[in-house]
C-alpha cells in the first residue's frame, strides 16, 4: 500500500468518525437533552486530521 492510499484511507476514516460524532451529538442534544461531552474538541481534532492528511494526497495526485 502506498503512502498516498494510506493517507487517503486515514482521511476517509476521520471523515466517517466526524460524521458519527456530529450525529451522536445532535441526537443526544435534541432528543435526549444530553450532548456528547467534548464533541467540539473531537470535531476540531478530526477536521485538522482530515486537512493534514488530505493535502499531501492532493499534492501527490496534482489535483489541487
Amino acid at each position: 500500500m502506498s503512502v498516498q492510499r494510506l493517507f487517503a484511507a486515514l482521511a476517509s476514516c476521520c471523515l466517517v468518525a466526524l460524521m458519527a460524532v456530529v450525529v451522536v451529538d445532535v441526537v443526544g442534544r435534541n432528543l435526549l437533552s444530553r450532548p456528547l461531552l467534548g464533541a467540539t474538541e473531537i470535531e476540531e481534532i478530526l477536521i485538522g486530521s482530515i486537512v493534514f492528511l488530505g493535502y499531501p494526497v492532493l499534492a501527490l495526485r496534482e489535483s489541487h
